[in-house]
């Protein structure tokens, strides 16, 4: 007899597959109950209130992508300037993932308009967490205008990913990856010794 998860982990894998596809605000917690295969009370127990899910799942590795492809640049011991190609490489692997529906941090960013609301904090922390990495990266290449390139190559990135969900391909982020480059070879560095 197979052993299932525990019912918080479960109830985290329906609300992985059902915000991913359906969205926050169009998946109800009776859909939440019924997918994860859980009692009601059950569910309280582990999430309060929807919106502590919300949370969990924002906060879940299996929604965290920056964290595989930050592991895959910086796996490759690679010189700064190519990390940052090799992530936008990571991106457009990503974006070609079976099931991908977009960034779950940005389509939070637009379902939850509430600027107080606690999602919203966990979306900008992450968001600031690729800037900060980009930037790091960049300053470690030398790179004298790291905050700004910085910006730059996380508004292609982001601009990638949208276009992905709406055209459905990862073109945008090759594209991304080129446009990357041009700017990081036109971009004023010396390397650090």
């Amino acid at each position: 007899m197979a052993v299932l998860p525990d019912p918080r982990e479960r109830i985290l894998t329906a609300a992985s597959r059902l915000f991913t596809q359906q969205g926050i605000g169009r998946t109800g917690v009776d859909t939440l109950i019924a997918e994860a295969g859980v009692a009601k009370a059950t569910f309280y127990r582990h999430f309060p209130a929807k919106e502590e899910l919300v949370l969990a799942w924002l906060r879940d590795s299996r929604t965290r992508w920056f964290d595989r492809v930050r592991a895959q640049a910086e796996g490759s011991h690679a010189e700064p300037t190519e990390k940052l190609l090799l992530f936008f490489e990571g991106v457009a692997e990503w974006l070609e993932s079976e099931g991908f529906r977009g960034c779950a941090y940005l389509n939070t960013a637009v379902e939850i308009g509430d600027e107080d609301h606690p999602a919203r904090r966990i979306v900008r922390d992450y968001l600031d967490e690729i800037q900060a990495w980009l930037h790091d990266v960049l300053d470690d290449g030398g790179y004298r205008e790291a905050d700004m390139l910085a910006k730059e190559l996380h508004a292609l990135a982001a601009g990638a990913i949208s276009l992905a969900v709406a055209r459905r391909t990862s073109a945008f982020a090759i594209s991304a990856r080129e446009a990357a480059a041009r700017l990081l070879a036109n971009s004023p560095h010396e390397a650090k010794p």
